[in-house]
């Protein structure tokens, strides 16, 4: 599972991780499946440390226990006219991956301003919840 491109590409490392990284290799998002938890790193450097995720729907926990079906991936271009934003247009040239794991899926993007993952579920229903943490190396400085 590999896709490559000028904008970047998707990888799989081994059995339970694998992400999106962006053009230049600046940016990139880690997936981790057993359990299911995200990473970023930029320039090499780890900058948000492996974090468990998840979400609830109608109740019920949809990441516990969940297996890895299938994982595809595909490279980003074009632009997006952003009218109330400091720039008149963003850069969507980049990577996406998607692990689909049967009732939802954890979408993964790197660009070269940053990474996201998202939850998409297949299923009908309420998401109550959604543990989204960030745990930060010792040492990383932050401004917000």
């Amino acid at each position: 599972m590999a896709a490559a491109s000028v904008a970047g590409c998707a990888w799989m490392a081994q059995a339970d991780v694998l992400g999106a990284k962006a053009a230049f290799g600046r940016n990139e998002i880690r997936l981790y499946t057993d359990p299911i938890a995200y990473e970023v790193v930029r320039d090499g450097k780890v900058v948000a440390a492996k974090t468990k995720i998840g979400f609830a729907l109608d109740g019920a926990c949809q990441a516990k226990d969940a297996k890895l079906v299938n994982v595809t991936s595909r490279a980003l271009s074009g632009r997006v006219e952003t009218p109330v934003y400091k720039k008149a247009s963003v850069d969507l040239a980049g990577s996406e991956t998607y692990a689909d794991f049967g009732a939802f899926g954890v979408r993964l993007v790197a660009r070269r301003d940053g990474v996201a993952y998202r939850f998409e579920t297949k299923k009908p229903g309420i998401v109550d919840c959604e543990k989204a943490d960030i745990t930060l190396p010792k040492g990383v400085r932050c401004w917000f």
